[in-house]
């Protein structure tokens, strides 16, 4: 029997009873997922990863995935609402769907009579599966990125409503919840969290934002932080501290949207001159072959 075929079928009862597990099983979530879930207001509060996968987990540990699991991977995951083990699920799932392509070539080829070494198959979909565990990485960082630009667009209004709400008299807690409440989106519903928590463990809320920067690596959360800090704790002036603040987040995000629209215009000059460059050789092939041929 054909090595390639029984590989293959293997493969395929094995992915077949994982899908089968994954879908039967149904666990009680932990403690930890019900105490995070009961920290947070109802109308915020968001499932805390697939306990579906909890198998494909159980797998991509066992083959020391959680390896790939660095600090700055884990910042961007936190970023965007994901779990570890989602993030390690998904390396896995997409390692084996690569990796079984070779294995599917190497079988029709068998089949047709064609026949593929044994070591040429298997290096082909150890290749292919090293290729797939680090697709699920390689946008990972400039989606978090993406995510972090849009908050601190958000931010620049949130500091807006909370200067409008220290000039209506009220004080700089007040203001920073009244502001939370008043917006939506991720970037404010992140907030109402973080102002949540704080409240509930007794924290002042500078020190959330403060914590919440940390999550998410947001350097401009956290200097807002400490500017609240300072404004509420000795009296400053606050109302033009956020203002200034609020102006300084303005042209930083005016500054990074012209520097990205540079760089896609800088981008786009590419295929024309690929374009031009593949007009000039067709043009000029023939006239260049025929002087080359009557030499």
């Amino acid at each position: 029997m054909n090595f390639p075929l029984v590989l293959l079928a293997g493969v395929g009862v094995g992915c077949g009873i994982i899908l089968i597990i994954a879908s039967l099983r149904s666990p009680r979530p932990s403690v930890a997922e019900a105490l995070q879930r009961m920290s947070k207001p109802l109308a915020d509060t968001v499932p805390v990863g697939n306990r579906a996968s909890s198998p494909v987990t159980a797998m991509a540990k066992a083959v020391g995935l959680e390896h790939l699991l660095t600090d700055s991977v884990r910042r961007d995951l936190r970023t965007l609402g994901r779990s570890t083990d989602e993030h390690i699920a998904r390396c896995l799932l997409c390692g084996l769907a690569l990796g079984i392509a070779p294995l599917l070539l190497a079988t029709v080829l068998a089949l047709e009579g064609t026949g593929i070494s044994v070591t040429v198959s298997a290096g082909a979909a150890l290749l292919f599966a090293m290729t797939g565990i680090a697709l699920p990485a390689l946008g990972l960082h400039e989606e978090a990125q993406k995510k972090r630009r849009d908050f601190k667009h958000a931010l620049s209004a949130y500091l807006n409503l909370v200067g409008v709400n220290v000039a209506a008299g009220r004080g700089v807690e007040g203001a920073l919840e009244t502001a939370a409440s008043a917006g939506q989106g991720p970037a404010f519903s992140a907030i109402r969290r973080a102002l949540y928590r704080a409240q509930v463990t007794g924290k002042t809320p500078w020190a959330a934002l403060d914590g919440l920067g940390i999550e998410m690596g947001i350097d401009e959360l956290r200097e807002l932080a400490a500017t609240i800090s300072l404004a509420g704790g000795v009296g400053a002036k606050v109302r033009e501290s956020l203002a200034a603040k609020a102006a300084t987040l303005r042209k930083r995000g005016l500054t990074e949207i012209q520097a990205a629209a540079n760089a896609a215009s800088e981008r786009m000059a590419i295929p024309v001159v690929l374009l031009v460059i593949g007009l000039i050789v067709f043009i000029g092939y023939p006239a260049i072959d025929r002087i080359l041929t009557g030499l």
